[in-house]
């Protein structure tokens, strides 16, 4: 295989972005879907575990990004806890902008 144009990745076809491992084809390289590198720690998976499946819809579709400047549907990569509070982050499904979705806990 040749190396990609302008000096830019490796050799071998494969290029980082973020915390993903892409492939010039476009399909994630060495792993199956997102939810397989999904980063939660574990507190904040116990909570997120907690929470019903139709209150996580809610949750997902109401993220506000800065980008689009609208509250927008994201999709969930990592999820931790922040001063008492969830803090889901992920990506914009308009625009790929990240959002954080700050959820306080009781």
């Amino acid at each position: 295989m040749t190396p990609p144009k302008g000096g830019q990745g490796r050799a071998d076809g494969i290029r980082r972005a973020g915390r993903y491992i892409y492939s010039y084809a476009g399909e994630l390289a060495g792993v199956n879907t997102p939810e397989a590198v999904m980063a939660f720690t574990p507190a904040a998976q116990a909570i997120w575990d907690k929470v019903p499946e139709e209150t996580r819809a809610k949750l997902l579709d109401s993220g506000f990004c800065t980008r689009c400047l609208a509250t927008r549907h994201f999709d969930l990569v990592e999820g931790e806890l922040r001063n008492n509070e969830l803090a889901l982050i992920g990506k914009c499904g308009t625009c790929g902008a990240r959002v954080v979705r700050l959820i306080q806990l009781n």
